[in-house]
């Protein structure tokens, strides 16, 4: 497209960064729609963005939370409560440890607006000690401390 200003913003849809062609735009739009109604205004989004973007009918649910969740961050309002959800067991007995490598995934995921669905498994469902895994894949297995923890979770999602 010959002089084409439309801008890619990467956005998390569920558990994938997606392209969304025009998404400032669109936010700017609805921004100045004057619409309070959060249905309302994700349609408009919606909307706007269809006819350069698709998304496909299984998405449709993360990809509106989405929407809503950017137009509240182009408003500079708090989305922690519109976080992506994600699995996490955690191998470890109840105690002082498990409670440190919760706040740890807590904190290392939130940073990637993500949100701990957490599982717990008694120790021995482990061979090395504690464990975590998200997602289905271990990403942190035996004696750590809390900044090895953090290396091996931000390895992993970066990979993601």
């Amino acid at each position: 497209m010959k002089g084409c200003t439309r801008l890619v913003s990467k956005v998390l849809v569920g558990l994938d960064r997606v392209g969304l062609v025009g998404l400032q735009a669109a936010l700017e739009r609805a921004d100045a729609s004057g619409l309070e109604d959060r249905e309302e205004l994700v349609a408009l989004l919606t909307d706007a963005l269809d006819r350069d973007n698709y998304v496909p009918a299984t998405m449709e649910e993360d990809y509106r939370r989405a929407l809503w969740r950017e137009y509240k961050r182009h408003r500079g309002e708090d989305i922690r409560d519109l976080y992506s959800e994600i699995d996490v067991v955690v191998s470890a007995e109840p105690g002082e440890e498990r409670d440190r490598i919760t706040g740890t995934v807590t904190t290392a995921l939130a940073e990637h607006e993500l949100q701990p669905s957490f599982s717990f498994e008694p120790a021995e469902a482990s061979v090395g000690g504690p464990q975590v895994s998200i997602a289905g894949q271990v990403v942190a297995e035996g004696a750590w401390r809390e900044a090895a923890l953090r290396r091996a979770l931000k390895a992993q999602l970066h990979d993601w």
